[in-house]
């Protein structure tokens, strides 16, 4: 699909709801997209996983500081590969997701908020919603990170991509949480 048709004024205008500042974001998105998709899909190269077929993931977002007078200073896309060496116990092994990876450098530079992430992997079944989709969506520790962060909004964007083949989703972080969710996601 092409980002041009993904990110057109007519969406745009549909995102925004004559919010200003939304509107920026989204045209600093539509600018952005292609390198924020080949960030995360570069990202996933750095992830370290004890599968015997790698699950390696990428993260690059799109986060927002005010203060500098100059729009696109405003803007800074970070990165995240996922990091999970051992299999084993949950809460005793170091791990660490690309989501949180880049939410993380994000927070300690200053930045407030999140106006979109890629996220790019090989899709499965999510283990807690046990939905398929075509992409991989994040999973339900970055899902509840999400909606706990003072840096993500409910119209946040999720953008989703396979590794390699050109399959893309776009989803707001309140569409992905209402979609996961809604199939007794944390019960």
């Amino acid at each position: 699909m092409s980002f041009k048709r993904l990110f057109n004024q007519e969406w745009i205008d549909a995102q925004a709801c004559n919010d200003s500042q939304r509107r920026v974001h989204l045209k600093v998105l539509q600018r952005l997209c292609n390198s924020l998709i080949s960030e995360a899909r570069e990202a996933a190269k750095d992830a370290i996983s004890y599968r015997p077929i790698p699950f390696q993931v990428g993260a690059a977002g799109l986060f927002f500081k005010s203060g500098p007078s100059c729009v696109f200073a405003r803007y800074k896309i970070f990165t995240g590969a996922n990091f999970k060496p051992f299999k084993g116990r949950p809460g005793n092994d170091p791990t660490l997701c690309a989501e949180k990876m880049a939410l993380e450098w994000a927070k300690q530079e200053g930045y407030e908020y999140m106006v979109a992430m890629a996220i790019a992997g090989d899709a499965q079944e999510d283990s807690v919603s046990k939905l398929k989709p075509p992409t991989l969506h994040c999973c339900h520790c970055c899902r509840v990170m999400f909606e706990e962060s003072d840096l993500v909004g409910e119209s946040s964007l999720l953008i989703t991509v396979d590794r390699r083949k050109p399959m893309i989703e776009v989803h707001t972080v309140g569409e992905i949480l209402r979609k996961h969710n809604g199939n007794n996601c944390g019960q």
